[in-house]
């Protein structure tokens, strides 16, 4: 049975907040949150070519993805572009 779009939006934003938390304790854990708020992490999310029959949509914002697309690695989510780097930032 495939995951929901819901499911997977909420495994795939609780793998941000996983990478986002491994990265803080990287640099120095608790108390230096804002010493990086707003710097990008990455995320691991592989990029693909999106659909090429055109069904291919953001889980996020719903947007028709034409060029290309991100998965993320747990639960299987796609974003576009914009979506994925909202994710990205620290403090998002």
């Amino acid at each position: 049975m495939p995951l929901t779009h819901s499911l997977q939006n909420h495994m795939a934003r609780d793998w941000v907040r996983a990478r986002h938390q491994r990265y803080l304790d990287a640099r120095g854990g608790k108390g230096h949150e804002a010493d990086i708020v707003g710097q990008e992490i990455e995320l691991d999310w592989e990029k693909r070519k999106a659909a090429v029959d055109g069904k291919c949509k953001c889980n996020f914002c719903s947007r028709n993805l034409q060029l290309v697309a991100f998965r993320c690695p747990s639960g299987g989510a796609v974003a576009c572009l914009p979506c994925k780097m909202r994710f990205s930032y620290y403090g998002s």
